[in-house]
């Protein structure tokens, strides 16, 4: 008997560098805090042997609950962590901290080990290319003509320029630089389009986002809303829609080509995301095609450019059934990781065979990650291989937020497991 000899894998380097300049050109103090509040949910990446290094050490708690659920042997799994301040970039703050010689000797020692980034800044790519370190995706590192061209599309009006060439719906929309020229395209948005929506060209999670109606103050509306910007006055003013679904595609782009991760429903309560469900409910099949091609084609372009990443395209329904793309995350996404936790907590490939939904919603009266577990596990609701509550994060301390992943056989059983799970943590309908 033969048996197929399995490539080993390599370990990888868990690198959450949640800020950085991709996102947002200068990080502030609050958005931040924001985003590192959430670094340590990278441990659900984690294999033993792995090493994971974020903003600041992971609370033995979530330790404990997280490992428990992967079956893994927490002490097989190096964590490591600068303690970096707020608006300190993680690479940076690797650099001046003694973990440093930590990780240089993992890199030495042993098998392999590969950056696994959650995107390729260049403070980040400059600190594999010292450490002479592999980038998950990337063989040689990226050049500097890649990591140019993904800066670039991490912008909204990048992106916008790209895809209107491809061929994929953009609402309309201009692009500016400066006070004067924001104030002048706005006014020609609202008189065009009834509305208009005023975004920093480099921005993410709707951080600096303005809305401009018929009839409002313009200048003072972008006087008061943008006089303590720490950002470039670079915008991207776009007709405002109202959106009644904001449906979402993440795709990944390897050495082999384009490959469908997922499509998913965004949750955005008073339009601000929230959380995510797939699959979908009410998309149809033709804004599906749609949303795919745009994936597809948007995808094909990164390949042949040699981008060797994950990314999602966000789009949104209008109320008269028109479908319009609205903006790419060129990087791993809030729903990279659960979608890598179903696929490797349930099953691989899961489309068809399960549904999942992830959220977060403000904590009542109960704010202990322990507590909330027990009364989640008591209530017959936990995870269980199968299905259930998993906690994803422990921000309670930080936004007073429950954050969770529900796994079930629909999602129609996944919205009964959710009301279970608000009443065993005290939150309401």
């Amino acid at each position: 008997m033969t048996y197929e000899r399995r490539p080993v894998e390599p370990r990888r380097l868990i690198f959450a560098n949640l800020v950085n300049r991709l996102m947002i050109e200068v990080p502030t103090p609050a958005y931040a805090r924001s985003l590192s509040a959430v670094a340590h949910r990278k441990l659900w990446l984690a294999r033993e042997g792995d090493i994971v290094v974020t903003p600041r050490p992971i609370a033995r708690h979530f330790r404990e609950y997280a490992c428990e659920i992967l079956g893994v042997d927490e002490a097989r799994i190096t964590m490591l962590s600068p303690d970096a301040g707020d608006t300190e970039l993680l690479a940076d703050a690797v650099q001046r901290s003694p973990i440093v010689e930590e990780v240089a000797d993992a890199a030495s020692s042993g098998r392999e080990l590969e950056m696994l980034p959650f995107t390729i800044d260049e403070a980040t790519l400059r600190l594999a290319r010292e450490w002479q370190m592999p980038v998950a995706g990337y063989d040689p590192l990226p050049s500097p003509e890649v990591s140019e061209l993904v800066s670039v599309l991490n912008t909204k009006s990048g992106f916008r320029e790209l895809v209107a060439g491809l061929g994929i719906p953009t609402l309309p929309g201009i692009k500016c630089k400066g006070r004067a020229a924001l104030e002048s395209a706005i006014g020609e948005i609202v008189a065009d389009h009834g509305g208009a929506i005023v975004k920093c060209d480099r921005s993410s999670n709707g951080y600096g986002h303005l809305i401009v109606r018929p009839g409002s103050d313009i200048a003072g509306g972008v006087r008061q809303h943008f006089a303590d910007t720490q950002q470039p006055m670079e915008f991207t003013v776009e007709a405002l829609a109202n959106f009644v679904s904001v449906p979402s595609v993440e795709m990944i782009v390897s050495e082999d080509g384009v490959e469908l991760l997922y499509v998913c429903d965004q949750r955005c309560p008073n339009a601000s995301f929230s959380g995510m469900e797939t699959p979908p409910r009410d998309l149809s099949y033709e804004h599906a095609e749609t949303l795919l091609h745009a994936g597809r084609t948007f995808g094909e372009y990164l390949h042949t450019h040699g981008i060797r990443s994950v990314f999602d395209i966000d789009a949104g329904i209008t109320a008269d059934d028109e479908l319009y793309v609205t903006e790419t995350n060129l990087r791993r996404t809030g729903g990279t990781y659960i979608d890598t936790l179903v696929r490797r907590l349930v099953c691989d490939p899961y489309e068809g065979r399960c549904a999942w939904l992830a959220d977060s919603r403000p904590a009542g009266s109960l704010r202990d990650f322990a507590a909330g577990a027990k009364r989640l596990e008591a209530a017959g609701l936990a995870f269980d291989g199968e299905s259930g509550v998993a906690l994803t994060a422990d921000t309670l301390d930080i936004d007073s937020k429950w954050r969770y992943l529900i796994v079930a056989p629909t999602l129609a059983d996944a919205d009964v497991i959710e009301r279970e799970a608000w009443d065993a943590l005290g939150l309401g309908a």
